[in-house]
């Protein structure tokens, strides 16, 4: 992530939480270390990934894409 893209920075202790929009809450379940173990109390239709499944599953996706459209572009010549 790029610093200059985060919208708020924020400390929470356990049992605190953060709420997104109407629907979704975050909540700060246990810290240990540098780690801390989150629960997400979301909508069931809104797919939640950690994000570096979500940055690998784009990456894909993009490749993808690109080789679609280069073999696209072979089909036309």
């Amino acid at each position: 992530f790029r610093k200059e893209n985060i919208v708020l920075w924020l400390r929470r202790k356990k049992g605190e939480s953060i709420v997104v929009g109407d629907e979704i809450e975050v909540v700060v379940l246990s810290l240990d270390g540098d780690t801390a173990k989150i629960g997400i109390q979301a909508p069931q239709n809104l797919r939640i990934e950690r994000g570096e499944v979500w940055l690998a599953a784009r990456a894909e996706s993009c490749s993808v894409l690109e080789k679609a459209k280069g073999m696209t572009d072979e089909l036309k010549k």
